[in-house]
C-alpha cells in the first residue's frame, strides 16, 4: 500500500469461505511525519440467501493489529462510519500515523474486519509496504 495510489485486492473471509472482495487504495503521504492516506472500498456476497442476518447492509471497517508486546495483544486501531445501505460501500478516505496503524513496522500485517452492525461479514489483512 506505501506506493502513490496502489491498489490491492484482498479477500473478506469469514470461517474459510470468501464473502466479499476489499478493494485497499493508499500511500504513504508523509514519511517524514510518518502519515498514511487509505480508502476502502468492498464488493459483500449475499450469504444464504441475506447479507446482513436480517436486515439491509449497514458496512464498517475496524482495522486492528497485534501489539508490539510480548503476547501481542490484538489492538483497533481505526473504526470507520457506517456505509447506509449497500453491499458496495466505498468509506470515506482516512489519514492515520504510521505509528498507530502499524507501530512503524510497514510489514507488520493489519487486519481489516468488515461488520454490519455487530455480525462480522468477514476480515482479511495487508502491509502498509
Amino acid at each position: 500500500m506505501g506506493a502513490k495510489n496502489q491498489v490491492s485486492l484482498h479477500d473478506i473471509l469469514l470461517n474459510g469461505k470468501k464473502h466479499g472482495t476489499l478493494v485497499a487504495r493508499g500511500e504513504v503521504v508523509d514519511a517524514n511525519k510518518g502519515t498514511v492516506q487509505a480508502q476502502f472500498g468492498a464488493k459483500l456476497k449475499q450469504v444464504g440467501g441475506c447479507l446482513c442476518f436480517g436486515g439491509s447492509p449497514n458496512p464498517q471497517f475496524i482495522l486492528s493489529r497485534l501489539s508490539s508486546n510480548e503476547g501481542g495483544e490484538k489492538l483497533n486501531v481505526y473504526k470507520s462510519k457506517e456505509v447506509k445501505g449497500t453491499k458496495y460501500p466505498v468509506w470515506d478516505l482516512m489519514k492515520i500515523s504510521l505509528f498507530k496503524i502499524c507501530g512503524n513496522d510497514m510489514d507488520r500485517p493489519v487486519t481489516i474486519s468488515v461488520l454490519s452492525g455487530n455480525n462480522l461479514i468477514g476480515e482479511g489483512s495487508f502491509t502498509i509496504k
